[in-house]
């Protein structure tokens, strides 16, 4: 058997796009007593972008090809006025987006990182609107004490 890319120490750096294709129809759920239900599935984008800043053009790409119903960007490396953040906005204006990012502070710069680590998270406004799914921003530093 042939050891898969991570088990040989590989990093995928490629975007997976998870959930099943729109082509197929939705599984049925029967409860005991009840009629069958559709099962709702959703599409959704995965990435360890490494920095948004060199991948931004391909998510618009990817965006527009897959429509996934939620994406999830991880080390964007977005400082807080940059260009691309507003790149992001646009990309993904049909999404809520929630962004955390370190600040930088002295001790980071003189290490060369800028714009350190940091995730984004993004719904389909139309998924939030639905009712069954409530998405709540949360201050993500208030939360972690920091």
């Amino acid at each position: 058997m042939r050891p898969s890319s991570l088990q040989r120490g590989k990093r995928l750096t490629k975007p997976q796009v998870l959930g099943k294709q729109r082509s197929a129809p939705p599984k049925r759920h029967k409860a005991q007593g009840e009629p069958a239900k559709e099962m709702p599935s959703l599409k959704g984008l995965c990435w360890n972008a490494r920095g948004l800043t060199t991948v931004i053009y391909e998510l618009t790409h990817l965006v527009e090809h897959h429509a996934p119903d939620f994406v999830i960007l991880t080390e964007i490396k977005l400082r807080q006025n940059s260009r691309y953040r507003k790149k992001l906005t646009e990309t993904l204006e049909d999404y809520i987006i929630h962004t955390s990012c370190k600040r930088n502070t002295p001790k980071m710069r003189e290490g060369g990182q800028t714009g350190t680590a940091g995730v984004a998270i993004a719904v389909q406004k139309k998924l939030a609107a639905h009712g069954s799914l409530k998405v709540t921003p949360v201050n993500a530093s208030a939360a972690s004490g920091h």
